[in-house]
């Protein structure tokens, strides 16, 4: 039986690998150096709203407490705005009330999973991301991409590596920042040696406290990374 606790398995989060890294540029990393307030929303279905665990553990709660606790100057504030069960089409409908409604200067935008498992056309999915994309930059607000999870309930769906491409591809297209979430989580159980049950609820779709607190961890390290980074190009 799997696991729900960030501490369940006396396993320590894996130590970030550069799986997931910003190599574009981000205005989102600007306003952290400049100790300004950054406001994300995180958009998404099940796996976003946090499916798996128990209130307050999903991935973006836990991530607005780790970029907080990094940047504690700057007022930090992450929106959960997941809805279980959407594909790419709910989340346009509701651009208006969950995403512009908060002002917010960044959307990780977490999309594809379901229409994988719900058998939707990927083409046509590839079509709405594109739109939903467009639709969100041009209110001025960054976007960042997150893929599917590693969990067996995805990994048998035929068209899941065609939908992860989709999304690489978008990534390339509209120079965005991709969350791969689906590499990050194929790491802790191919390089760390994790069993897939320690990471997922027991449907085997969703992620668990552990997973998402982790997932969190990783991305906070790619912001401060970016931080590093860009300090780092203005020393003489």
């Amino acid at each position: 039986m799997a696991a729900s606790g960030t501490e369940a398995y006396g396993q320590a989060c894996p130590t970030p690998d550069n799986t997931i890294r910003f190599d574009q540029s981000m205005a989102g990393v600007g306003r952290l150096m400049l100790g300004q307030e950054l406001r994300i929303v995180a958009l998404g279905s099940s796996s976003t709203e946090g499916a798996g665990a128990d209130k307050g553990q999903s991935y973006p709660e836990r991530l607005e407490a780790e970029l907080r606790a990094r940047f504690p100057r700057q007022g930090i504030t992450v929106v959960n705005s997941g809805v279980g069960g959407e594909d790419v089409d709910g989340m346009m409908l509701r651009l208006e009330r969950d995403v512009f409604a908060h002002n917010p200067h960044m959307v990780l935008f977490q999309v594809g999973t379901n229409v994988v498992l719900q058998g939707r056309s990927v083409a046509e999915a590839e079509v709405k991301i594109a739109e939903a994309i467009r639709a969100i930059q041009s209110r001025g607000i960054e976007v960042v991409l997150m893929n599917a999870q590693f969990a067996p309930a995805v990994e048998a769906k035929p068209d899941a590596p065609k939908m992860m491409r989709v999304l690489d591809e978008a990534s390339r297209a509209f120079r965005l920042n991709l969350i791969d979430r689906h590499a990050l989580m194929r790491g802790w159980h191919r390089k760390n040696g994790i069993p897939v049950s320690h990471f997922t609820a027991a449907d085997n779709l969703h992620m668990n406290a552990w997973s998402y607190d982790c997932l969190a961890k990783a991305i906070a390290s790619a912001f401060s990374d970016s931080v590093n980074r860009a300090y780092a190009r203005l020393l003489p």
